[in-house]
């Protein structure tokens, strides 16, 4: 049976970074969670979050800008969950910035994307999902 579990992101402003912790050392600072302490909970797939996407960067409206912001994310998701566990990746919700009177981005941004983070990750990325599948 599979087991999924939310794993965390954020964007800190220059890369993204794990917000799970597994608990509090004696100064109340979280101690970071590994891969290890994911599966030792039971989980064999980890879904990764980032807040709908709503703080990851989007630089723009064409291709190329998609494929950065994309491979930026498949690159941070390629170091930490290759090799390890089994994931998927969201695809991130248009944000506030420089939107048209229509509202909507391109398509061309989100295949821009999808692209920059499959050549930047292995076989471990399993599907995308649209972040904003939620019972809302």
């Amino acid at each position: 049976m599979a087991n999924f579990g939310l794993w965390w992101v954020k964007w800190n402003g220059d890369e993204y970074e794990s917000r799970m912790i597994k608990g509090r050392d004696e100064n109340w600072q979280g101690v970071p969670a590994t891969i290890d302490d994911f599966k030792e909970l039971g989980f064999n797939y980890a879904v990764i979050l980032d807040g709908e996407g709503k703080s990851t960067p989007q630089r723009g409206y064409s291709y190329n800008d998609g494929y950065y912001d994309g491979n930026k994310v498949g690159s941070w998701l390629n170091r930490h969950f290759e090799g390890f566990i089994d994931y998927f990746a969201s695809i991130p919700v248009l944000n506030n910035t420089d939107v048209s009177s229509k509202g909507v981005r391109g398509v061309s941004y989100w295949k821009g994307w999808i692209d920059g983070v499959l050549d930047s990750t292995g076989g471990k990325l399993k599907r995308f999902y649209w972040s904003l599948e939620d019972a809302w």
